[in-house]
């Protein structure tokens, strides 16, 4: 719906436009009605932008955040969902009914894009949430101080202290039921044709130390997202497969719990997904 509001007002201000100007050859009608057109698309491209740019300026590069910010979180929202609407990506969801509602949670999900993060947001954007994330995310253009504002948690990956603390401040976040946090357990994009990339050790004890529950949830379809991204619809599907209170997996190792949710995921995806 984006996408066409924003060509159907290119298209009229470039009519507005070239009818104003004194052109005496048709066929100079053509190619000023394509270069208007292409300008006032770019313009409102910028537009869309500039309140993006117009806050990172207040943000500081080496702020420390330490707890969830509902007003980035809003603001992360909005634009996402106008993102996806420009993307023509229309979600289906089954298994909504099982959402925790009274608590915080853990949500783990399989890893095919990277809009995977930012479809699960803007799904569960009436849950305050963030997600774990690699650090070089924090400095995507636009986006990336103001998902660090929001309190998403970023891991360097190299075991250190600041990986340790960064955790355990997702553990804080979800005992005050600050907001939950999603995961992706296979900790990088799958771009091989396996259902599923081995997890990563230790994905889950956010929630182990935590005591929430886990939101085990599938993506189908979001591999294929980048072809034609704006001029084809896409339909994406989202399972919540199963909720895992922690009675149900607090007598459960790491491994026995990764590999419960290993097994809960494949066994959905083994016949959904599309391959490249």
């Amino acid at each position: 719906m984006i996408k066409w509001i924003a060509v159907l007002i290119s298209c009229g201000l470039s009519l507005l436009t070239i009818f104003n100007l004194n052109i005496n050859q048709e066929y100079l009608y053509v190619i000023y009605f394509v270069l208007f057109f292409i300008v006032y698309l770019l313009g409102l491209i910028i537009i869309f932008f500039i309140p993006l740019f117009w806050v990172q300026l207040f943000i500081k590069a080496d702020f420390e955040v330490k707890h969830y910010n509902k007003r980035f979180h809003k603001l992360y929202i909005i634009y996402t969902t106008m993102l996806l609407s420009l993307f023509g990506i229309k979600l289906i969801v089954n298994g909504k009914e099982k959402i925790p509602t009274n608590t915080t949670f853990v949500v783990a999900h399989n890893h095919l894009s990277n809009l995977d993060p930012i479809i699960l947001n803007v799904y569960f954007k009436k849950y305050p949430m963030v997600f774990m994330a690699k650090k070089s995310l924090s400095k995507i253009p636009f986006f990336g101080k103001m998902i660090k504002r929001t309190g998403f948690i970023f891991l360097e990956r190299d075991g250190s202290t600041k990986d340790a603390y960064a955790i355990a401040r997702g553990i804080k976040m979800l005992r005050n039921d600050e907001c939950s946090i999603g995961i992706a357990p296979e900790g990088t994009r799958n771009f091989t044709n396996e259902i599923l990339l081995p997890f990563k050790e230790g994905t889950f004890v956010l929630a182990q130390k935590a005591r929430k529950p886990i939101v085990v949830t599938a993506f189908a379809n979001t591999n294929i997202v980048n072809d034609n991204l704006l001029f084809k619809s896409h339909k994406i599907y989202l399972e919540i497969i199963d909720v895992l209170e922690y009675d149900d997996y607090k007598d459960l190792t790491s491994d026995e719990l990764s590999q419960k949710v290993f097994d809960l995921m494949y066994e959905y995806l083994k016949d959904k997904r599309v391959y490249r």
